[in-house]
Formats: structure tokens, C-alpha cells, sequence
């Protein structure tokens, strides 16, 4: 039998798993809440995941929390939230803390249009600067967004920044130029 391995930007999966939940931002498809905790307690154990502390951890969750417009519910249990509540906690959990990497599997499930262009802003800005790829059934005309050239240090690099799947595929295409 032959030994598998994986690795994230240098880091190895088992050895150097905390390492890469500093890195790596997840939204899975199905949301991973504690129903006894609230949005700002889930924000606060993400962000100390991805290593914040202090007044950074404490901005980050007041940030995340108004990005998705959950302010208002920071204080409910989540068992409590609607399931387009939940969904926007969920992307504001892989978010926190400015992770490398970000995954999104049907981020926007459950949630109505309004509630979905509002989730797509925070989701651009972040892939301005950091990969995204997001899993979605709607594709990629739904979030109105496109790939665009990005800047890392002082070199320019065009790739993509936001990366669409659909039934296992990729579906976006490298900008041109």
C-alpha cells in the first residue's frame, strides 16, 4: 500500500493542521454551527482559529458580523437563526481573519436575492486580494462577478481570483491579457 499525502502552500494536512487553519477559509455546503452558540461566539472561535487576538479579534467580528448584516442577531443562539441567517454566518466564519484561501460550497443556498447581492460584496473584496473559489449550482453570472488580475508584493500576476465549479469541473476562464 502506498502513502498519500496533501499539502497547502507548503504545509502538510496532518502534520501542520493548524498551521493551515490559519490559512485556509471554509464554508462548507452544510452549515457547521454550534445551535448553543451565538454569531458573535462563532466569529470569536474562528478568528482565535486563524490566530487573532485583542482588539484585531474583536473588530474582525464586529466587521464580519455587519458585512453579512448579522449585527443585529450577534447576541441569538444560531439554533435560533433562519437558514439564509445561518448560510451568511457561515461565509463570515471562513472569511474572519483574511485566511490565504477561501473555499465556498453553495454559499448562497436558502438565501433570497437581495440577501445574495449583499453576501457577494464582501465575497468580491476579499477576492481582490486572496483567491476564492466558490462551488454554485446558480454559476458564476449570479454572483456578477469576474476573474480579475491581481497584485502580490510588488509583482502583477493575472489568474484568477474567483474560481466557479460546476459538477466537478471548473467553468470560469483566465482573464485575457
Amino acid at each position: 500500500m502506498s502513502e498519500l499525502s496533501a499539502n497547502l502552500y507548503g504545509k502538510d494536512l496532518v502534520n501542520d493542521i493548524r498551521v493551515i487553519q490559519k490559512v485556509m477559509g471554509v464554508c462548507p455546503q452544510h452549515d457547521l454551527l454550534w445551535g448553543a452558540l451565538n454569531g458573535r461566539e462563532h466569529l470569536l472561535f474562528y478568528g482565535r482559529l486563524r490566530g487573532l487576538t485583542g482588539e484585531e479579534l474583536e473588530g474582525a467580528v464586529r466587521k464580519g458580523l455587519a458585512d453579512v448584516s448579522l449585527t443585529f442577531a450577534s447576541r441569538k443562539q444560531s439554533s435560533q437563526y433562519s437558514g439564509g441567517m445561518k448560510r451568511r454566518l457561515s461565509v463570515a466564519c471562513s472569511l474572519i481573519g483574511k485566511p490565504s484561501i477561501v473555499y465556498l460550497d453553495e454559499p448562497s443556498t436558502g438565501l433570497d436575492p437581495a440577501s445574495r447581492r449583499k453576501l457577494g460584496m464582501p465575497v468580491r473584496r476579499r477576492r481582490q486580494t486572496r483567491p476564492v473559489h466558490v462551488s454554485q449550482h446558480s454559476g458564476p453570472g449570479f454572483w456578477r462577478m469576474s476573474d480579475q488580475p491581481f497584485h502580490t508584493g510588488h509583482r502583477r500576476r493575472s489568474t484568477e481570483r474567483l474560481a466557479f465549479y460546476s459538477r466537478g469541473r471548473r467553468t470560469s476562464k483566465r482573464p485575457s491579457g
